[in-house]
C-alpha cells in the first residue's frame, strides 16, 4: 500500500516573481540529504520534459538558488501498522516563468542534496501549475497568487456603469447579514453591508453605499448616498450631497454639494461647499459657510464663519465670529472676535470682545468692556462700561482709558 501524504509544516516562504506564462511545479525529495547538504548558495536545476521518461525537454533548464525557493514543505507520511518505514520527505515548490504549457509535463530537479523520493521524473498535475489553465494563476501553500496579469471582475452588463445586477463585486469575508445588495463592481469588506450602485467601496460593519462611486471605508452604521461621496469612519454618519464627505465622529451629516464634516458629534454641513471641522452640534447651513469647532455654533449665511466657542451665530454675508460664547454677527461683513453675548449688527461693524457690547450701525466698532453701544455710522467705543456713542464718526473714550470719562473725539 502506498503511504498517504499529509502536509505538516511549511518552513520556508519567500517572494516570487513571474510573468504571464507562470507554472507552479512540485518535486518530492528525501529530507535528510537535502537538509544536510543543500546549504545557502546551492543551486538547483529545474528541467521540464514532455514525456514520462524525461528524455524530451520542454524549454530551457531553470536554475534556482535553494534559498530562493518559493516553498519547501515537510511531508509526514502515515504508515499502516506493520508497514515499512520510509524516508522523511520534503516537497520543493517553485513557480517557473516563461513556460509553454502542454497537455502533460514532467519535472526533474538536480543539484546538491537532491535525492528524489519516488521516480526522478515526476508528473506535474494540471491543478499544480498554471491555475488549471490560467497561465498567471498559481498556488503556493495556502496562498493563491495572481502574477503578471490583472484580475478583472465583471457583472456582465457590458460596462462599469451598466445596469446593476448584484454581480461583479469583489467581496472579502463571509458577507454576513441581509442588506440590500443589488449593486455591481464594488469592493466589499466586512459584514452586514448594503450596496445598490456601482464603482464604490464599503468596509467596516453595517455600512451603506447607494450612489455611483460612493465609499464608506470604515466604522459602523454609516451611509454614503451622494454621487462620489465618502464616509471615512465613525458611527451613524451620512454623506448625501454630491462629492460630500464625513471623515469621522458620530451622527454627522454632509448634505450640501462638496460639503464636509471632519469629525465631532451631530454636526451638519448642509450648504454647498460648507464645512464643519469638529466639535458638537455645529451647523454650516449656507454656501461656503464654515464652523471650525466648538459647540452649538451656527454659520447661516453665504460665506459666514465661526472659528470656535459656543452658541455663536454668524447670520449674514461673510459675517464672522472668532470665538467666545453667545455672540452674534448678524449683518454683512460684521464680526465679533470673542467675549460673551456681544452683537455686531451693522454692516462692516465689529466687536472685539467683552460682555454684552453692541455695534449696530455701519462701520461701527466696540473695542471691549461691557454693555457698550456704538449706534451711529462710523462711531466707536474704546471700552469701559455702559457707554453709548450715538454720534456719527466719533470715538468715545471708555472709563479708565487715560481720557476724561465719557469724552468723545
Amino acid at each position: 500500500m502506498k503511504p498517504a501524504r499529509l502536509t505538516l509544516l511549511t518552513f520556508v516562504l519567500l517572494p516570487l516573481t513571474g510573468s504571464a506564462a507562470d507554472l507552479r511545479v512540485a518535486y518530492t525529495v528525501q529530507e535528510k540529504p537535502f537538509k544536510t547538504t543543500a546549504v545557502t548558495g546551492t543551486n538547483l536545476t529545474f528541467q521540464l520534459y514532455s514525456d514520462s521518461t524525461c528524455t524530451t525537454t520542454s524549454g530551457a533548464p531553470i536554475v534556482v538558488p535553494v534559498d530562493n525557493l518559493d516553498l519547501i514543505e515537510r511531508l509526514k507520511r502515515g504508515i499502516p501498522k506493520g508497514g515499512t518505514k520510509v524516508p522523511a520527505t520534503d516537497r520543493l515548490v517553485e513557480v517557473l516563468t516563461g513556460v509553454s504549457l502542454g497537455s502533460a509535463l514532467y519535472l526533474k530537479v538536480t543539484g546538491t542534496g537532491v535525492t528524489p523520493e519516488g521516480p526522478a521524473c515526476q508528473f506535474q498535475e494540471p491543478s499544480t501549475g498554471g491555475g488549471g489553465g490560467f497561465t498567471c494563476l498559481s498556488e503556493v501553500g495556502t496562498d493563491l497568487l495572481v502574477t503578471g496579469c490583472n484580475l478583472n471582475v465583471r457583472s456582465g452588463s457590458g460596462s462599469t456603469g451598466g445596469a446593476v445586477n448584484g454581480k461583479g463585486n469583489l467581496i472579502i469575508g463571509y458577507n454576513e447579514g441581509s442588506g440590500t445588495r443589488t449593486g455591481s463592481h464594488n469592493l466589499v469588506v466586512g459584514p452586514d453591508h448594503s450596496w445598490t450602485s456601482f464603482g464604490g467601496i464599503v468596509a467596516g460593519k453595517q455600512n451603506t453605499i447607494s450612489a455611483p462611486f460612493a465609499s464608506v471605508t470604515g466604522g459602523t452604521g454609516n451611509t454614503a448616498s451622494g454621487y462620489g461621496s465618502s464616509v471615512s469612519g465613525g458611527q451613524g454618519n451620512e454623506a448625501s450631497g454630491y462629492y460630500s464627505s464625513v471623515s469621522g465622529g458620530r451622527r454627522s451629516v454632509a448634505s450640501g454639494y462638496a460639503a464636509s464634516v471632519s469629525g465631532g458629534y451631530e454636526n451638519q454641513a448642509t450648504g454647498n461647499s460648507a464645512s464643519v471641522s469638529g466639535g458638537g452640534f455645529n451647523y454650516a447651513t449656507d454656501s461656503y459657510t464654515s464652523v471650525s469647532g466648538g459647540k452649538n455654533n451656527y454659520a447661516q449665511y453665504r460665506g459666514a464663519s465661526i472659528s470656535g466657542g459656543a452658541f455663536n451665530h454668524a447670520q449674514d454675508l461673510h459675517a464672522s465670529v472668532s470665538g467666545g460664547i453667545g455672540n452674534y454677527a448678524t449683518s454683512r461683513y460684521a464680526s465679533v472676535s470673542g467675549g460673551n453675548r456681544n452683537r455686531a449688527s451693522g454692516r462692516y461693524s465689529s466687536v472685539s470682545g467683552g460682555y454684552k457690547n453692541t455695534a449696530s450701525a455701519k462701520y461701527t466698532s466696540v473695542a471691549g468692556g461691557s454693555n457698550n453701544s456704538a449706534t451711529a455710522n462710523y462711531a466707536s467705543v474704546g471700552g469701559g462700561t455702559s457707554v453709548t456713542n450715538a454720534n456719527a464718526g466719533s470715538w468715545h473714550a471708555g472709563q479708565d482709558a487715560g481720557f476724561p470719562t465719557g469724552t468723545e473725539y
